[in-house]
């Protein structure tokens, strides 16, 4: 992969060997052969879809009542069937086989999620509270255990602290899960991504709470909660971005500039539940093949094995990453654009000297859609696609959760001539694109952590920035120019211009201090809502070459009165 910049010792890799090897040894296994377990029941509960239905997996013939039930709970856009049907790149799912063969009684939920439109934590907190109450009274149990994956962790911990699932859970175990959100929400709900999001329908309650704005805040209403007091979490995590030029991929592209990430989930949001234990974090691990028995069992099994009275003292196995603090600044590597693609769309970029590498990763609406990355003395590098989406069932990319549904193409170049490219993408038929360009070196450019969760109608922003070029010189000519668009949960965009949303356009000549550090500050519109901020920076290293920029962040807005979980709920049903 082109970035994982960060360099770690070796003894941690020795260390994790050791550890891991000391987990296998403790973690259970198949006592005799290997078995691959009778499809679940299904238990109907909606007949007019899929939301609130339960499946029961099939009793292992070595199953103990000492052993709790295991209710698997999928991510966004998922379905119960993720946990035994096909992965994205990595064959069927194994996690049920590994659960069934090691003697566990396991349940199966299904969201409106399974349905086509993602729900937000708020409705299926309130499905899953249910499904776990019906799941109880079927097995003759108190309580049961929780494996989720992505989203799945935040709706299972919203069933359990807003929708009284408390007295029926002990523990949890999320894999990957966004605690803290996902910057590629962020992205999804950004100017630029307006017509790929519009094409693939993927703005939805789900994919609109995920939001990381939204999520801190729920992380402040949710957690030190009395009903979870008694409930012990889980983590795992990964820092893989699956095949190249995936769709997973492309989000680790993004992302990196934030922290490492699975493809979709940033570390420091994997690992940042307050009140729970980091149990592994995997650099082989992505946000496609975690959800995996083969990849995640050994290390779950110690914390899901028996009914405990007591906490189990865990120690977090990484052969990745150590910690997963929220960064306290972030660089500002990437330069995104998209829009349709009628016939031919063109795109022009500036590229500064100082670069060790410029990738191009590009998400498309359908197959039929071709790129190509020119140069500024006009050779031409073809924008290529990881892998044959035939040859995964057709749904090649829906491992990208937030784009699912798009197809990605992309293309890297070392050592990048400074001056201006051109990205230039053909389609057949009416398409739309969202292209991410990731700078390795160049003009450095770091924004000051945001550390207010919530602001209030009016409330000023203020952005800090501090720069230098490629060789350490300060920066000059720093413009930014961008929009403030205020987001909502709809099932699809109404209109046919990418105005939609849009409250104002932003226009800012950038004057630094005497250290060389940029100050601007931006007026949030008077209205409550969840409001995107996608700012475009230019500027100039001493050199004279110049550098694009794209920083997208998202804010919330709540009025006092309104801070608690009505309100924030309420932003998500409007």
């Amino acid at each position: 992969m082109v970035r994982k910049y960060v360099k770690r010792p070796a003894f941690k890799a020795i260390l994790a060997i050791v550890i891991i090897g000391l987990l296998a040894t403790i973690s259970a296994a198949p006592a005799s052969a290997w078995t691959v377990p009778p499809a679940p029941t299904l238990v109907n509960v909606n007949p007019n879809g899929n939301e609130g239905d339960w499946l029961i997996g099939a009793f292992p013939p070595n199953y103990s009542t000492s052993k709790p039930v295991i209710v698997f709970v999928q991510g966004l856009h998922g379905s119960a069937g993720n946990w035994w049907g096909p992965t994205m790149y990595y064959g069927n799912n194994d996690m049920y086989a590994y659960a069934y063969n090691n003697g566990y009684r396991t349940a199966f939920v299904q969201f409106r999620d399974a349905d086509g439109n993602a729900g937000s934590m708020w409705l299926n907190g309130s499905v899953l509270k249910q499904q776990i109450q019906l799941i109880c009274q079927y097995f003759g149990v108190t309580k049961v255990n929780i494996v989720a994956h992505s989203k799945g962790g935040i709706d299972s911990q919203s069933a359990i602290v807003h929708y009284g699932a408390y007295p029926y859970v002990q523990n949890v175990f999320t894999l990957a899960s966004p605690h803290r959100g996902s910057e590629l929400a962020d992205l999804c709900y950004s100017w630029w991504s307006w017509w790929l999001a519009a094409l693939l329908g993927q703005r939805d309650d789900g994919t609109y709470a995920m939001q990381t704005s939204y999520m801190n805040y729920f992380r402040s209403l949710t957690d030190g909660r009395a009903e979870d007091a008694n409930i012990r979490y889980y983590l795992g995590s990964g820092t893989d971005w699956g095949p190249w030029f995936s769709a997973m991929w492309y989000g680790g592209n993004y992302l990196w500039f934030t922290d490492d990430s699975d493809g979709v989930v940033c570390h420091y949001s994997a690992l940042g539940l307050p009140n729970g234990t980091p149990v592994f974090t995997l650099s082989s691990a992505n946000h496609d093949n975690i959800r995996m028995g083969s990849k995640s069992w050994s290390y779950m099994a110690p914390y899901l094995n028996a009914y405990r009275t007591t906490t189990l003292s865990a120690t977090a196995v990484s052969d990745s990453v150590a910690d997963a603090k929220l960064p306290v600044d972030a660089s500002v590597s990437t330069f995104v654009r998209g829009g349709p693609v009628e016939g031919t769309a063109r795109q022009d970029f500036a590229v500064e000297s100082g670069n060790n590498s410029l990738t191009v990763s590009c998400l498309v609406g359908t197959t039929a859609t071709t790129g190509v990355l020119i140069a500024p003395d006009g050779v031409r590098s073809p924008l290529v696609a990881s892998l044959n989406p035939s040859l995964y069932g057709g749904d090649a990319e829906a491992a990208a959760e937030v784009f699912r549904g798009a197809r990605a193409i992309g293309v890297s170049v070392a050592n990048p001539v400074a001056g201006q490219w051109t990205l230039e993408l053909t389609a057949p038929a009416p398409d739309a694109y969202l292209a991410v360009v990731g700078f390795d070196g160049g003009a450095g450019i770091r924004l000051a952590r945001d550390t207010e969760s919530v602001y209030g109608p009016g409330d000023w922003i203020h952005l800090r920035l501090e720069t230098s070029g490629g060789d350490g010189a300060a920066l000059t000519d720093l413009s930014v120019d961008g929009v403030v668009v205020a987001t909502s949960p709809e099932r699809g965009l109404a209109g046919s211009t990418p105005d939609y949303g849009l409250v104002s356009r932003l226009g800012l000549k950038l004057v630094p201090d005497s250290t060389g550090v940029y100050e601007a500050a931006f007026k949030l519109p008077g209205r409550e809502g969840l409001y995107n901020l996608t700012l475009d920076l230019t500027g100039r290293q001493a050199d004279g070459t110049v550098f694009n920029r794209t920083l997208i962040l998202s804010k919330l807005v709540l009025k006092p009165e309104h801070r608690n979980v009505d309100g924030l709920r309420a932003l998500s049903e409007e």
